[in-house]
């Protein structure tokens, strides 16, 4: 059975997180499609109707136009926090909560309020006619939520908590039973509701996510949870370093492309919006400022630059901060550059263009880097420091470790 999983999140997240939903199917052939614009609900109502025009009235038709997954036999989507507003426009048709096969929550469901002060029943229609249906099993609901405080009324632009919607949905649905199922998590004290969020998304929606498709695939879920374990414990990185490139191989193996048209991709777009950018445009800067980025989130810090869509200007932050070593200092001391170091050229004749990719291994004046928009693609290159083009490396690993 082949499972398509889109997934709406307000961003795109780190390698470790992304890791524990690939691994949450590992007995299960499929694929995730990120659907990660960053910002809030209305954000992701806006895209779910753009995706609605492309699909000729089907959100579920324009995704799979956008953001293909092929010969699937079951459509599941995911949403996390604010990407829920994608999900409602989803279930509102007939014809979409027809074609969706399973959906999962991840303490993502808000509305606003009724007069009775109750979570608002207009905003859950389409919600609780998908929980029917998974009470009578002709498809799957799983929800989480947890106790996480909103604003209430009379409070202006108070909305209901996802405590509040879930009590309001499940008797709107008639209570629970069958294929819908809502669990309850609370993991922090009420003094840390940002970390209660959070763990929707990083510690325990792989799991729940994990079930849910095991029962969609009438599978054993105590042998994926074992798989899940065992990975997400392999692949940690244990240096900013090693992070960085191993969010490079990680878009590298997944075969990273412009699969949409020149300069556009599904993963480049991904890249773009962390800068409110669109495809087509030159991504191979987008690309290693992702992998800083996701570096630093696998690594619980601070990224050591805040990246930028130019090459020349990430290294122009490399050089602000400290750390930079230049085309000069390479070729004398070639031992000062190693792996995760951050490679920066000009593009000849014009001396203000550049290009950009992340060194994976060092062998004395040669080096092998992992490069966005290099073929069209993601690719390896096999580059020298004598190289006149080169201009210098930017050195994220000076901000944390020792040499």
């Amino acid at each position: 059975m082949t499972i398509g999983i889109w997934f709406f999140c307000p961003g795109t997240p780190s390698i470790e997180t992304r890791l524990k939903y690939e691994s949450a199917m590992p007995l299960v052939d499929g694929a995730i499609r990120w659907v990660a614009p960053p910002g809030r609900s209305a954000v992701f109502t806006r895209e779910a109707k753009r995706l609605s025009i492309k699909g000729n009235g089907s959100v579920m038709r324009g995704l799979e136009k956008e953001f293909p997954i092929y010969n699937v036999d079951k459509r599941v989507a995911v949403a996390f926090s604010a990407g829920y507003a994608a999900c409602r426009e989803i279930v509102s048709t007939i014809i979409d909560r027809a074609m969706l096969d399973g959906l999962c929550l991840l303490d993502a469901l808000h509305t606003g309020f009724d007069p009775d002060n109750t979570a608002k029943d207009s905003q859950l229609v389409g919600f609780s006619e998908y929980a029917k249906a998974a009470s009578e099993k002709a498809c799957f609901f799983y929800s989480g939520h947890t106790d996480v405080k909103t604003p209430q009324p009379p409070v202006p632009g108070a909305f209901a908590s996802t405590t509040q919607a879930h009590v309001e949905l499940i008797k709107l649905a008639g209570g629970l039973g069958g294929n819908f199922q809502v669990r309850t998590y609370d993991a922090f004290d009420s003094q840390h509701d940002k970390q209660e969020h959070a763990a929707a998304l990083t510690s325990w929606g792989p799991g729940l996510l994990m079930e849910m498709l095991c029962k969609i695939a009438e599978i054993d879920p105590v042998a994926s949870r074992d798989s899940v374990i065992t990975t997400v414990l392999i692949d940690k990185p244990s240096s900013f370093a090693e992070a960085i490139v191993a969010a490079a191989v990680d878009d590298l193996e997944r075969g990273t492309s412009e699969d949409i048209g020149p300069n556009d991709g599904y993963r480049i777009r991904e890249y773009a919006a962390r800068f409110n950018l669109k495809p087509p445009l030159n991504w191979c800067a987008l690309a290693v400022s992702t992998w800083i980025y996701e570096a630093a989130m696998a690594m619980g810090v601070q990224a050591p630059v805040k990246g930028s869509p130019g090459a020349q200007a990430l290294g122009a932050q490399f050089k602000a901060k400290g750390l930079w070593v230049n085309h000069h200092e390479a070729r004398e001391n070639p031992e000062k550059i190693s792996s995760g170091d951050i490679a920066v050229w000009r593009r000849p004749p014009h001396s203000w263009t550049g290009h950009t990719g992340v060194v994976e291994s060092t062998d004395r004046f040669k080096f092998t880097t992992i490069e966005g928009n290099q073929n069209n693609k993601v690719s390896r290159m096999s580059r020298d420091m004598r190289d006149d083009s080169l201009l210098g490396f930017g050195v994220p690993r000076l901000g944390f470790e020792p040499r």
